[in-house]
């Protein structure tokens, strides 16, 4: 069975596109990782607080907790993935970088996000 997802932006060609396979994860976790919890009106408990993170020292304290976030998160709003691993990092205009390992149906992907104090944005699908 294929999975699909219709996106709601209008393509180039004006009408609507559809996404598959590992593009659809790679949009909800762009989705859940861009909302800042207590945002979403209907789940105040949809979304992350990684945007905090920016202007801490990024020590082991702070990495750990930024990778725990993250891993919870998706975990636990995502379905059907399995997050191997977390690393972040910080960037040299002093925003963090958030590599994440994990496996969606049996397929290993990685994804890289942006964290600055105004919003999180997915850099790459690996």
């Amino acid at each position: 069975m294929k999975l699909k997802r219709i996106k709601g932006y209008l393509a180039d060609y004006g009408d609507f596109y559809e996404i598959y396979g590992t593009d659809i994860v790679v949009d909800a976790i762009g989705n859940i990782l861009s909302t800042i919890k207590g945002t979403y009106l209907f789940d105040p408990d949809y979304g992350t607080e990684l945007p905090k993170f920016v202007f801490d020292q990024l020590d082991d304290v702070t990495q750990e907790a930024i990778e725990g976030e993250v891993k919870t998160v998706l975990e636990n709003w995502v379905p059907n993935i399995s997050v191997d691993s977390v690393k972040s990092y910080k960037a040299p205009d002093k925003s963090i970088i958030v590599d994440i390992f994990l496996t969606y149906l049996g397929m290993k992907t990685e994804i890289k996000a942006l964290v600055t104090k105004e919003f999180v944005s997915i850099l790459k699908e690996g």
